[in-house]
């Protein structure tokens, strides 16, 4: 019975410091996006900015279009989700219920084309 405790503590306490071994860096990105130029490399570093820039944000979002980049993968994604909706279906029924002769060798070429790296 003492032996599933420990076992169990253990086990939390290695959860707890994996989480923040993948924690600390997304912390420490969302600070230094709120730093100024010259607070980015100072020794010791810092956690906490200090003034805190928001303006570091708007210059971002004026440098590079973002809102259209997003727009654009946007439809890209949509387009490909709709086309395999739209395309994936009628070919599984043709697979699955349908006989057919060379039906199993161009399975056989679908799968093969879909196990390939894009």
């Amino acid at each position: 019975m003492v032996m599933k405790k420990w076992a169990k503590i253990l086990r939390y306490v290695v959860l707890v410091v994996t989480g923040l071994f993948f924690f600390v860096p997304f912390v420490w990105l969302i600070s230094t996006s709120l730093k100024g130029e010259n607070q980015i490399f100072s020794y010791p570093p810092q956690w906490i900015p200090s003034p805190i820039r928001w303006q570091n944000y708007v210059e971002a979002f004026q440098a590079v279009p973002y809102l259209k980049y997003l727009l654009n993968s946007f439809t890209v994604t949509a387009l490909a989700v709709l086309g395999n909706l739209l395309s994936v279906p009628p070919v599984a029924y043709a697979f699955s219920k349908l006989h057919w002769p060379g039906r199993d060798k161009l399975f056989l070429l679908v799968l093969a084309t879909m196990m390939l790296p894009f």
